[in-house]
């Protein structure tokens, strides 16, 4: 027997961990006996189950549960708690709050229970759960066991599990995996356990925060949910503590707690993994596994194929033809019903939503997110006077399904309809809002759809589209897709798009670039490839406005060097450029107008530079003092055609942009002063100082802009190709299905 299994407390437990102060006033007897904290502890305190410090405050009903159940001079269960613990690590971990509220938090009463009746034959290898199929005097007995678990203390199970189940290898949680654990320290501290794993994870493995189950991964958590964010520490602590418990939560791509049969119970510690181990058929292993562990350590193994460096390597030649190859980054979430029903409140306010209408049927339906100060919103009230000029005859009903905001009426003809779903909708979830929104278009009738923007309309899309197109005309609009924190592109031209395509009847674009790409990846036949139609946004100017001239004017006059950018200050529009820029030219004055919205940017608005001067937000283009200013200077790391460089370059402004996406369409090096490196603060300073330099081609730049814009982005072409994109003079007729299969 090793000499430490003869050691006493003082030889066992350092000294220095031992909180003298905490012990007195946790333990007033002691110190109405005026005996020595250390003294009593080391003699009688760690029999009787007394804590050492406040960290252990979390273990202490287990450890008095422990004390209390041996004989005499048998209690010591301090000392045997040391035995379990890495000797190296004890005086650590006896100061880690942490690692003792966590192993609180983690037991799990009927897991452990279960383990027991296996253990005892109580339970038959092959018996099913007992609560999903009472029957046997086997099963019966299990049922009765497990219902006990339920009210039963978690401390008396904690202590019988200390007390017993250490030293048998059961354990106290569905949220240990041994194996797991075990291969887990081998491959991130570099060596495993020599004792009992779960002592060895809360003494090194917590600390250095290593998972203990294969159901849990960080990275994927916080990714997955937002509200993360907010939550300092291991995200692990979150999920023993709450997540494991909240049916919204997906853990990793590997469980889907969304799948749990709804017997979760925190108060009884009952979470969503223990229920969906314990219904499964065959449990005679689970104190080592289960099957839904195995299930996610084989998927684990699988998936760290995609490391080899040859399969990254497919993964990128793929990803050049195919966007969505490293798309979903969360998981695939199946719900079984009836989990949870809605049906009830979505009849109620789909009924109210029906009253409000101020008309039972429409020919034409524009489902918009908001109408805010936004490009896609501008776009909606464009569309939506050109459906109202060309379509005389019709109703024109507008749908707000995401925000209840409507800022900008004067973008919309005076007499339009005007629904807000946003507000009805708010409270319920997403297949609840969807299933509003199909109530409220299939009841209307319309000839045609326009979804601008719409996250629930491309919802709508993609669940309803092949039965809404039999009956009317599905149309959609995109503007550009989205690059991810990763630099890999999403948004609706990636991932809405190919879920529905074969149900739209044509796809507005308004940029060449975008319009390139979409028709070579998705243009199968001729037919799928004239869905897409490029129309730019029409430009909305004064015939005799002309600003070409401004910034050789200035820099004749000897004016200081002045720019303006407009925008959001979100990471689309990489406003930390301008604040390089900015930098790098202290003499150039930059008057910047916008507002935070999407989110995303890191900037210190306290901490700017001095020549950036902050002017608030503005209404119209024509509110901005573009004569005060010499050029625009438009940042973006990806965009299509903005509505405010249509503005600019209808009226001549002076510009440097960078040149992405359908930004080129407008700005090239005839026309303006195009940066092909985006992110690069230096090519904006060369671009600027090019400009600077001769003022004369500056202005003939400008002229050509102001030129190729108003016809490219004319009132006249926009209408003509509405009239042919809409169909509006023959009756709708669904497209076919045309994508391979």
């Amino acid at each position: 027997m090793p000499m430490e299994q003869h050691a006493g407390i003082e030889e066992m437990f350092p000294e220095e961990v031992f909180d003298r102060a905490f012990y007195l006033a946790d333990n007033p007897d002691v110190k109405a006996a005026g005996v020595d904290p250390w003294v009593h502890f080391t003699t009688y305190g760690h029999r009787e189950g007394r804590i050492w410090s406040a960290a252990a405050r979390p273990v202490a009903p287990a450890l008095r549960a422990w004390a209390a159940r041996l004989p005499g001079d048998a209690r010591t269960p301090v000392l045997d708690l040391l035995r379990l613990v890495p000797a190296e690590h004890r005086s650590s971990l006896l100061s880690d709050a942490g690692a003792w509220q966590t192993l609180h938090q983690m037991v799990h009463p009927t897991i452990y229970r279960m383990q027991e009746l296996v253990a005892a034959g109580a339970l038959e290898p092959g018996d099913p759960d007992p609560e999903a199929d009472p029957g046997s005097e086997t099963i019966d007995a299990g049922a009765a066991v497990l219902a006990a678990g339920r009210d039963e203390s978690v401390d008396d199970v904690l202590a019988d599990f200390l007390v017993d189940g250490v030293h048998r290898g059961l354990r106290p949680s569905a949220l240990f995996h041994p194996e797991w654990y075990t291969e887990a320290a081998l491959r991130e501290l570099g060596s495993g356990p020599d004792g009992h794993p779960l002592f060895h994870w809360l003494a090194v493995g917590y600390p250095a925060r290593v998972s203990p189950t294969p159901l849990f991964d960080e990275d994927f958590y916080r990714r997955t949910h937002g509200d993360m964010a907010n939550v300092k520490g291991w995200a692990f602590d979150h999920f023993v503590n709450h997540g494991c418990y909240e049916t919204f939560r997906v853990p990793s791509t590997v469980l889907n707690q969304r799948l749990g049969h709804g017997r979760h119970s925190r108060p009884h510690r009952i979470p969503i993994v223990a229920d969906m181990i314990l219904a499964e058929e065959r449990l005679e292993d689970i104190a080592r596994t289960s099957a839904l562990e195995e299930r996610a350590m084989l998927a684990q193994r699988l998936r760290s194929r995609l490391d080899d460096p040859v399969m990254r390597e497919l993964v990128e030649r793929a990803y050049e033809i195919e966007p969505m190859i490293r798309r979903p980054y969360t998981a695939r979430r199946v719900s079984l019903a009836p989990v949870l029903s809605h049906a009830s409140d979505l009849f109620e306010r789909a009924e109210a939503l029906r009253r409000s209408l101020p008309v039972s049927r429409v020919d034409n339906v524009v489902v918009v997110p908001h109408v805010r100060m936004a490009g896609s919103a501008r776009v909606a009230g464009a569309f939506v006077r050109t459906l109202h000029d060309l379509d005389t005859t019709g109703r024109t009903l507008v749908l707000t399904t995401d925000l209840n905001e409507f800022q900008r009426p004067d973008w919309f003809p005076e007499d339009v309809l005007l629904v807000d779903i946003a507000e009805v909708a708010r409270e319920l979830p997403e297949e609840a809002r969807v299933r509003l929104l199909l109530d409220v278009v299939r009841g209307l009738q319309p000839r045609r759809v326009m979804n601008i923007n719409s996250g629930l309309g491309w919802v709508l899309y993609t669940t309803f589209g092949r039965q809404l197109s039999a009956i009317m005309d599905l149309h959609a609009y995109l503007f550009t897709w989205e690059l991810d924190k990763h630099g890999n592109k999403g948004g609706y031209p990636v991932r809405a798009i190919q879920e529905c395509l074969s149900s739209l009847t044509s796809v507005i674009v308004d940029s060449k670039p975008l319009h390139d790409e979409l028709t070579w990846r998705y243009g199968h036949s001729s037919r799928l490839a004239d869905v897409f139609r490029l129309v730019y946004t029409p430009a909305e100017y004064l015939e005799h406005i002309d600003h070409s001239q401004v910034l050789a004017s200035r820099r004749q006059e000897g004016r200081v060097l002045r720019a303006f950018w407009a925008g959001r200050f979100d990471r689309q529009k990489r406003f930390d450029v301008v604040v390089d820029v900015a930098t790098m030219l202290p003499d150039l004055e930059i008057w910047v107008w916008g507002r935070r919205v999407l989110g995303g940017s890191d900037i210190d608005f306290a901490d700017l530079p001095p020549n950036i001067k902050l002017q608030g937000t503005y209404q119209q283009f024509d509110d901005l003092p573009v004569e005060s200013c010499d050029f625009f200077l438009y940042t973006a790391e990806w965009d299509g055609v903005p509505t405010i460089l249509i503005d600019a370059a209808a009226r001549g402004v002076t510009t440097v942009a960078s040149a992405v996406g359908g930004v080129a369409d407008l700005v090239t090096e005839e026309t303006g002063y195009p940066v092909t490196d985006a992110l690069d603060p230096a090519a904006y300073v060369a671009a600027i100082e090019e400009m600077v330099a001769s003022p004369v081609e500056a202005a003939r730049r400008s002229g050509l802009l102001r030129k190729h814009a108003r016809s490219l982005c004319s009132r006249e072409t926009f209408a003509r190709a509405m009239s042919v994109a809409l169909r509006l003079e023959g009756e709708p007729t669904a497209l076919t299905q045309e994508t391979p299969r």
